[in-house]
């Protein structure tokens, strides 16, 4: 018996260093094949390795007592389901590129064996990601395809009407669907963090998630100390197809709204519906102190962002000049109309959008919005910034 608790205890120690890439198909040791490793089942284990009855790989021995010790993990998703796992993850399928964002800046984007088909497009992000085999869109996928590439989890968003027809489709392949946004503010860290649980990456969760803090709590430090009528009434739009008479705005409980709060600003059209359609009558009589609008990839807009500031320059001037009596709205007077990529208004580096929210709401705040940026692709993208490249403009 003392050579058995002997062994359990190296192994237990062993495992301890095991990386999740010694996954197995099947979980060595799990005799009644409940999924997990009971400490009766990795004695009997052990001890049909000492005594030759058994030949099992060391490696298999360290799994188990790895998947012993950690094994299984639970976490609820953003739909409120529950989600375990019974062994490390090693091949995950990241559906978007909100998820694909969240698993690289986890540092596990080497465990992705197959992305959707938007994801070659953001190839400044996921270079490494290119050659992987595309399973169909984001919300309509291949199902085939993704049984196909044997992935142990598939991170697909956050609708429950999605996430349960896909599980339906999958229930027989025995892939685990987690249902994930990564692009609410309000849900993002919570996200990170569940995450980088179920993918034995917790370090590199809460590595970003501090990071992170350490802006939203500058930000929010600064803001409380704010009177009401030192917060500026801001009027957040966003598409690229408006009219010159309709406007698409953010009201209560969009992203945007969130972030304008959360900066120092008083939305305009908070006690609207979320995504509402407002008239360029209503705005001219309004008369918003700042107007800040969100553009994202097509026409308007070069993939990542703008080469230097001369296109954005005119967007802005085409835009004014083309609706009517714009040009005398105290915003535009006063040089507070702004334009942003839509890659830093939501997603793991939307923290990027809210510093630029809080310098443009408040001049005086000292934050330096585009070093922030330059931070996250270095530290959590593994990317270069590109010197020329805007994101914003005006910048401040």
């Amino acid at each position: 018996m003392n050579r058995i608790r002997s062994a359990l205890l190296l192994l237990l120690l062993l495992a301890s260093f095991l990386p999740a890439s010694t996954q197995a198909t099947m979980i060595v040791g799990d005799t009644n094949q409940d999924m997990i490793v009971s400490e009766s089942e990795l004695s009997s284990l052990i001890l049909a390795c000492l005594d030759g009855s058994s030949h099992i790989e060391q490696n298999d021995l360290r799994a188990a007592a790895h998947i012993y010790m950690h094994y299984p993990r639970t976490i609820t998703d953003s739909i409120g389901q529950n989600i375990t796992v019974h062994m490390p993850v090693k091949r995950i399928i990241a559906l978007g590129n909100y998820r694909t964002e969240a698993v690289k800046i986890l540092g596990a984007s080497d465990q992705i064996v197959g992305i959707s088909d938007d994801i070659p497009k953001y190839d400044y992000y996921y270079p490494e990601l290119l050659e992987k085999p595309t399973v169909g869109t984001w919300s309509k996928p291949d199902y085939e395809a993704i049984v196909s590439l044997s992935p142990d989890i598939v991170i697909t968003s956050a609708n429950a009407e999605r996430v349960l027809q896909m599980r339906e489709k999958l229930k027989s392949s025995g892939i685990t669907i987690i249902g994930m946004d990564f692009y609410r503010d309000d849900l993002l860290k919570y996200e990170i963090d569940k995450l980088g649980y179920i993918l034995d990456r917790s370090d590199d969760a809460e590595a970003y998630i501090d990071w992170r803090e350490g802006y939203e709590v500058q930000i929010a430090e600064f803001v409380g100390g704010l009177a009401e009528e030192d917060k500026p009434r801001v009027l957040l739009e966003w598409g690229s197809s408006n009219s010159p008479t309709v406007i698409m705005s953010q009201g209560e409980g969009s992203s945007a709204d969130y972030v304008c709060t959360a900066a120092g600003g008083r939305n305009v059209c908070a006690h609207l519906q979320q995504y509402p359609k407002v008239d360029s009558e209503w705005i001219l009589k309004t008369d918003p102190d700042i107007i800040v609008k969100c553009v994202s990839t097509g026409p308007i807009l070069e993939k990542w962002g703008w080469q230097g500031r001369d296109v954005p320059e005119r967007l802005l001037d085409d835009i004014i000049e083309t609706r009517p009596g714009w040009d005398g709205l105290s915003a535009v007077k006063n040089g507070r109309f702004y334009i942003y990529s839509s890659e830093i208004a939501w997603g793991p580096d939307s923290i990027v959008g809210r510093a630029y929210f809080a310098s443009w709401f408040h001049p005086q705040f000292d934050l330096d919005p585009a070093e922030i940026y330059r931070g996250y692709l270095e530290l959590f993208m593994g990317v270069q910034c590109p010197d020329n490249m805007t994101f914003a403009y005006p910048p401040g």
